[in-house]
């Protein structure tokens, strides 16, 4: 179900699939928070009303099911000649993480910001094709795996359980139909 507007507080997509954070104040009523992209909204002028001028560019909205992005209704069909790509193992480099790291929510808030932003970067590179674009994908992305890798030394993850949860992640999407 799409709106025009976000109408009650939790998370919200926007056209684009951006992520947003809508929540209720005593003095401002609803206020919304779009997570990436757009800096002036995200970063520089704080939230936004949610039902207001700012909000409408960014129309329709739909709550965030957690669920896959094809199930969103704006979600266009692939243009003819759209590149896809086979499913194939993906290796990384060692990640070395940074010297001393607390357990604390504050790692995990910074992989998701390199997360959003690595998504921003992606699409910037999908519209324009430009290789500066690519860089800076690939920087994101680095920049994301970094956070990941200090997320698990901080939290004493192994390798191990790391590859036990990959080989887990592989099961249930082979059960969900996506391999």
């Amino acid at each position: 179900m799409t709106s025009e507007t976000m109408d009650s507080a939790g998370r919200w997509r926007d056209r684009e699939d951006s992520l947003w954070y809508v929540w209720a104040d005593r003095r401002r009523g609803l206020s919304a928070l779009k997570i990436g992209g757009d800096p002036d909204i995200a970063f520089g002028r704080g939230p936004i009303r949610p039902d207001g001028a700012d909000a409408a560019r960014y129309a329709p909205f739909a709550p965030d099911t957690g669920g896959p992005a094809a199930a969103r209704p704006w979600r266009p069909e692939a243009a003819p000649g759209t590149a896809t790509v086979a499913g194939r193992t993906v290796s990384f480099p060692p990640v070395r993480s940074f010297g001393r790291l607390e357990r604390d929510k504050w790692l995990a808030v910074k992989t998701l910001e390199e997360a959003a932003e690595l998504t921003e970067a992606a699409k910037r590179w999908l519209k324009s094709g430009a290789a500066a674009d690519r860089r800076d994908m690939l920087d994101e992305y680095a920049d994301t795996l970094q956070t990941l890798a200090n997320l698990a030394a901080a939290m004493g993850v192994s390798d191990a359980e790391i590859a036990d949860a990959m080989d887990d992640c592989l099961e249930r999407n082979r059960e969900r139909g996506r391999l």
